[in-house]
């Protein structure tokens, strides 16, 4: 597959590290997406529901970046390759990707001697998504499990209700979600410790979950 997808150079403060002060503070990383489909009917029909819209992927990614407590940029690169490989729920209006390259560099942990990365390609095929429920009209995909963070693919049912738990960071990745009657779609963040009360919009939701533990 040629036709692909890019962001380059995408920077993000995180934690992420193995050393004690990388777990006290955040450092930059920098990402580069490499999302592999075809692009034809996107390109002969002029509709983005046939590609991927890279400024919905650039929100998730920073969401995913920001709110955990990384130890390793492989687990990062891992959890976001999961993500985007995703079969996309009707709801989501993207195509499907067949492959993913994703690269994760700390381009100041040595300072100015080497800027140390990680490169992980993955095929959609390569990945078996591993569902937990979670309530009623509620399912988890896994992207990510360790002590200290866990990341989470949400599919929400229509008209399901729900609670965010407190421990979650909350990100709106396809579809709406109603709170207090008001209407949120794609993009709409919700804090840690804000624990919103929520209803799956009339066709569901596909938000992203990032926790301080293993719900």
């Amino acid at each position: 597959m040629r036709d692909e997808v890019t962001l380059e150079a995408l920077r993000c403060d995180a934690i992420v590290g193995i050393e004690d002060f990388e777990q006290r503070a955040p450092q930059p990383v920098e990402i580069t997406l490499r999302m592999k489909l075809d692009l034809e009917l996107c390109a002969s029909t002029g509709s983005l529901a046939a590609s991927v819209d890279y400024a919905l992927v650039t929100s998730a990614v920073e969401t995913l970046v920001q709110q955990g407590r990384w130890r390793l940029i492989e687990c990062l690169a891992r959890a976001m390759a999961g993500m985007l490989l995703a079969p996309p729920e009707p709801v989501e209006g993207r195509a499907a990707l067949d492959a993913v390259e994703v690269r994760v560099r700390k381009p100041t942990i040595l300072s100015s001697r080497a800027v140390p990365g990680v490169a992980l390609f993955r095929q959609a095929d390569d990945l078996t998504p591993v569902w937990r429920p979670f309530g009623d009209g509620v399912a988890l995909q896994i992207l990510h499990e360790e002590p200290t963070t866990a990341a989470y693919r949400v599919v929400v049912d229509a008209d399901a209700p729900f609670a965010v738990p407190a421990s979650v960071a909350c990100e709106v990745i396809g579809g709406r979600v109603w709170r207090d009657d008001v209407p949120l779609g794609p993009t709409s963040r919700f804090a840690r410790g804000s624990a919103p009360r929520m209803v799956g919009g009339p066709r569901g939701a596909v938000l992203l979950w990032v926790a301080t533990a293993p719900l």
